[in-house]
């Protein structure tokens, strides 16, 4: 969303030079740096600190605390940028997100993203930089276009209408203190295989 002043900048300076010139003379094509850019999502990030640092609480469950609404708003903000339609929070899908990170089982149940997070230092994680890993996999399936069931095709699944995530930090990952154990549900269902080409859709624009 940052590229949106300068880009309007850009492309208002050239039809302004073009109008003025006497013959018709061919707008500059962007440069290279400019049109990659153009064509990759926008990672959403958070109005203000949305930090991971402590188990969910019962707000974050039924999805109205300020971390499980940017969540979801990520989510929403992400998908769009590929024609899906927005989720909804699901109390009951973060419910069961809460028994799965309590497990720590870090195994996929279905219909799931994982994300975990281990330091010796602090039990804090920015939540936007823990879903940026899930959206970062779009590359696996433009370059080349290919079908790919993973983190990405489960949060933009186009039929999907819910969500629900949970979180824990009293899990241990070897030698490591402090674990951070983050993961999403989707309903119904997701990645199905045979539907891929009907629920993720080419990237349309941030």
């Amino acid at each position: 969303m940052r590229l949106g002043i300068p880009l309007l900048t850009l492309f208002s300076a050239v039809a302004a030079a073009v109008s003025a010139a006497p013959a018709p003379v061919a707008a500059p094509a962007p440069p290279p740096a400019l049109a990659e850019r153009q064509s990759q999502p926008t990672f959403p990030q958070p109005p203000g600190e949305r930090n991971i640092n402590a188990a969910a609480t019962w707000d974050d469950i039924r999805g109205v605390s300020d971390l499980s609404r940017w969540i979801l708003d990520y989510h929403n903000q992400f998908r769009a940028q590929f024609g899906s339609p927005p989720l909804q929070w699901d109390g009951n899908l973060a419910f069961f997100e809460t028994m799965h990170t309590f497990s720590c089982n870090n195994s996929h149940w279905g219909n799931d993203n994982l994300a975990w997070y281990s330091t010796t230092g602090p039990a804090s994680y920015p939540v936007n930089q823990l879903i940026d890993m899930w959206a970062g996999e779009w590359v696996d399936h433009y370059n080349p276009p290919r079908e790919v069931y993973d983190h990405f095709s489960a949060m933009v699944w186009a039929s999907a209408t819910n969500v629900g995530c949970s979180w824990s930090l009293r899990c241990r990952d070897g030698d490591w203190p402090n674990h951070i154990y983050f993961t999403c549900r989707y309903g119904p269902v997701v990645n199905l295989l045979g539907q891929y080409a009907e629920n993720v859709g080419a990237f349309r624009g941030s």
